[in-house]
């Protein structure tokens, strides 16, 4: 008993002098629309970087819960090892073939453990491109280093074409991340690996090599790295792995980087698009010659031949031909170069030859039977999009995440707060701050043309709710009309900060039953305009929250007001409309007692020029200095005890 405890010991010394420290495969299941992966990206980069001698990682960009361009390329390879670890959400990272919890991923403690677990084997891997550069031939060589024979059944060799960095002009996917890292872009030969030997002898060494086709989908060359590893299919365990860094390119090699300057029209009821675009240097060989290209709604245009002197770290601007898009409609525009230099150079880095779409939003045309009238509350408006009769119009990337239709599932999907206005209806529309991160982004609800042309007093009523996250919050909520199609907008109600607060600063929440407020809003000075624009902006400040929108109702609402309905009596207001001061004339034809007063449109008393006055009969003229009131619609009353004349006096400052 005791010798054979002396042999056990004596052999374990041996297996733990000769096995190697493990370098540490870290798997991550991620996705470019996932919001939470944006937000535990950064950390666990951090926690990746300060251990980047011990670990090796590989990205699998999953298809939920939104687009993601890498995963379709190639979907089917995530997929399986989503379903091969058993994977329900992301992001989910894997530490040797065992899922860890996100607090655990940006432990140190978990890498130091994973790192001081041993390994039985060596690896290295090695890759290098033809001459063509359109495949690579790949080698892996693995040795036992353990000191005895190993045995062990069901064991694979993942060989992963990776691409180190991508970055992307503009976030590719709903949840702003831009850059993304050791992306697996193709298994060899598949997901399910090359056959491990099942007995390796002490010291000896097995090769693998591959000679494969690079695929076609690969955005840049000067980014592509091969990650092996060997892992265990019944246990899951990874018990080495290895990596090939990105190789410098030699050769006849050039990049190009475009940019999509393309400009919407100051009147967004134009149909009419001119095409721009830069197209930049970045390396020492000078380019002579390119053809251009643009697509419209996934047509693509004529080539547009550029030829000059484009020497390193120049940019010129490429225009095309005026096109034109489709009204009611968003219309996707990118643009793209080929044939550098008459084909004879190479651009290694194509991810940044076509630019990022830009979605050019063209109103329709006024219809003949278009009401007066706007009345939405949210309710049969499908989740997450926005009403059909509406765009949302951003200042400079997609924020179509951040500005929809919700309900309390957007927040929790236990929650029994009701989302709409004062919790009587389930839907309202959110302008969600917190995620507009750039300060002074806008988002604008903006609905197609409304026609005003046979109204009077027309007026604008809204519910919402918004609560400050913090005191110092700066957020801004704008209500803006349009009568020349966006080329100008007059502003109806702005508010932002503290003012714009329904309730007190407080987390973001789904808003309680008490934090709503009825704004209303006079629209008379549009009465008579045959087309107008109704903007709903927010503009984002610091620390956003949330405004809910719900119930906007546009109408003439106080259209009924009868005239000089006292007899024996006149009354005419001049100027009108006015900006700083009117006359009220009136022609008494008896004695009479009078009050002068007037009255925005929504009923509230603004001043008094005379209060139960004695007048005889005769003509009088008061003055009313505008200062302090808005510009807007409002009523003149005279009031008797015989009856009243009202006339409607508009302000236009």
């Amino acid at each position: 008993m005791k010798k054979s405890l002396l042999i056990f010991l004596s052999t374990f010394a041996v297996v733990a002098a000769f096995a190697q420290n493990r370098t540490v495969l870290i798997e991550e299941f991620t996705n470019a629309s996932c919001p939470p992966c944006a937000a535990f990206n950064p950390g666990f980069h951090a926690a990746i970087d300060k251990n980047a001698d011990k670990v090796v990682t590989l990205k699998y960009q999953v298809n939920y819960p939104g687009f993601d361009p890498m995963n379709q390329h190639n979907p089917s390879e995530p997929a399986a090892r989503n379903t091969y670890y058993g994977v329900t959400g992301v992001p989910t990272p894997v530490f040797d073939g065992v899922k860890k919890t996100q607090g655990q991923a940006v432990a140190q403690t978990t890498y130091d453990a994973a790192y001081e677990k041993k390994s039985p084997y060596s690896l290295t891997v090695s890759h290098a491109f033809n001459a063509a550069f359109d495949s690579i031939a790949i080698t892996v060589k693995v040795t036992n280093t353990s000191g005895a024979d190993i045995t062990e059944a069901n064991q694979k060799l993942q060989v992963v074409i990776t691409e180190e960095t991508i970055a992307f002009p503009k976030a590719p996917g709903t949840n702003g991340e831009k850059v993304f890292y050791t992306v697996a872009r193709k298994m060899l030969p598949n997901n399910n690996g090359t056959i491990f030997p099942s007995e390796l002898k002490i010291d000896e060494t097995t090769t693998f090599t591959m000679n494969v086709p690079l695929p076609k989908y690969l955005y840049n060359l000067g980014e592509i790295g091969v990650v092996a590893f060997v892992q265990n299919n019944t246990t899951k365990l990874i018990n080495q792995a290895g990596y090939s860094a990105p190789q410098p390119l030699m050769g006849n090699f050039v990049d190009l980087a475009t940019a999509n300057t393309t400009k919407a029209s100051a009147d967004i009821c134009s149909i009419d698009v001119t095409p721009k675009m830069d197209v930049s240097n970045n390396t020492d060989l000078e380019i002579t010659s390119l053809d251009a290209y643009y697509t419209l709604n996934g047509k693509k245009s004529a080539k547009l031949p550029w030829t000059g002197n484009l020497k390193k770290g120049e940019t010129t601007t490429i225009t095309f031909p005026t096109a034109q898009g489709n009204a009611g409609k968003s219309n996707v525009i990118n643009c793209n170069i080929e044939n550098i230099n008459e084909g004879k150079v190479k651009d290694f880095a194509v991810i940044n030859n076509t630019t990022s779409d830009l979605s050019i939003k063209i109103l329709p045309a006024v219809p003949a039977n278009t009401a007066t009238k706007l009345v939405t509350d949210f309710e049969n408006v499908t989740l997450r999009t926005v009403p059909t009769n509406a765009f949302v119009y951003t200042s400079d990337r997609d924020v179509a995440s951040f500005t929809f239709v919700a309900d309390k599932t957007a927040f929790n999907s236990t929650a029994t707060q009701k989302c709409g206005g004062y919790g009587k209806s389930e839907k309202a529309f959110w302008f969600n701050y917190s995620g507009l991160t750039i300060k002074n982004e806008v988002a604008n609800l903006t609905f197609f043309k409304l026609n005003f042309k046979d109204s009077k007093n027309t007026n604008l009523k809204f519910d919402y709710s918004y609560a400050q996250k913090i005191a110092s919050n700066t957020d801004k909520f704008e209500v803006l009309a349009s009568t020349d199609c966006g080329v100008t907008f007059k502003t109806l109600f702005s508010k932002a900060g503290a003012a714009l607060n329904t309730a007190a600063p407080h987390a973001i929440a789904l808003p309680k039953d008490t934090e709503w407020k009825t704004e209303e809003v006079s629209m008379g000075e549009l009465d008579g305009a045959a087309e107008v624009v109704m903007m709903f902006k927010a503009t984002s400040g610091t620390a956003g929250s949330i405004l809910f929108l719900d119930n906007v109702s546009i109408d003439a609402k106080i259209s009924a007001v009868k005239e000089n309905i006292l007899e024996n009596a006149t009354m005419e207001v001049n100027p009108n409309p006015a900006a700083d001061y009117t006359y009220i004339n009136m022609d008494l034809n008896e004695d009479m007692n009078a009050s002068v007063k007037i009255f925005d449109i929504t009923g509230k008393q603004v001043a008094t020029l005379a209060n139960n006055q004695a007048f005889s009969a005769g003509n009088y003229q008061l003055r009313w200095d505008i200062d302090a009131v808005a510009q807007g619609v409002y009523i003149v009353k005279v009031e008797t005890a015989k009856g009243q004349l009202t006339k409607r006096l508009a302000i236009m400052k």
